[in-house]
């Protein structure tokens, strides 16, 4: 039989893996759609991340804990699952902004000049968030910087998450085995 530890982390993989190709997919649809830079699009990607932890944290604690897990173990495991979907994740944006639309980045800028300019900042002061914006924006950064964005979006999901999904075993016999 195959040790506890081994299988919490190829499940955990496994799910964040499934995430991760979701993410994928709605990226790629957004794209296509030319729904890039719709706020509601944000909001949709969280919506996604909350349903794939519950998801993916209940069908663990059903499927090989045997309906019970703890609350500690259920956080952990949101997290690992996201933080694994998030590598998914970060390379293909890398990918995407590297070598599919190279303009994206440039695209970025011109909607965050557009924002700024809606708020009143006056053109110097836009040029200046813009330049200093420019120094840290590439595909590479922009990949790195979402692994532990989007991994601490996760922790603080799985931290409500599982609030609901726990279950304490408090039957003899798992006393029993906490012992051994």
């Amino acid at each position: 039989m195959e040790n506890k530890k081994n299988i919490f982390w190829k499940t955990a993989l496994t799910h964040g893996a499934i995430l991760g190709v979701v993410y994928v997919l709605y990226s790629i649809l957004l794209y296509l759609l030319d729904l890039n830079f719709e706020k509601w699009a944000s909001w949709a990607n969280y919506l996604i991340m909350i349903i794939a932890i519950i998801w993916a944290t209940k069908s663990y604690r059903d499927n090989i804990e045997k309906g019970h897990i703890s609350y500690s173990k259920a956080l952990g495991y949101g997290v690992v699952v996201v933080f694994s979907s998030t590598i998914i994740s970060a390379l293909y944006i890398y990918i995407f902004m590297k070598y599919i639309d190279t303009d994206l980045i440039e695209k970025m800028f011109v909607m965050m000049e557009n924002e700024l300019m809606k708020k009143g900042l006056q053109d110097e002061e836009i040029e200046m968030a813009v330049e200093i914006n420019k120094k840290f924006m590439s595909p590479a950064s922009l990949a790195l910087i979402s692994i532990p964005t989007m991994t601490f979006v996760g922790f603080i999901i799985s931290l409500i998450t599982s609030i609901f999904l726990k279950k304490e075993n408090n039957s003899f016999e798992s006393q029993m085995n906490e012992i051994k």
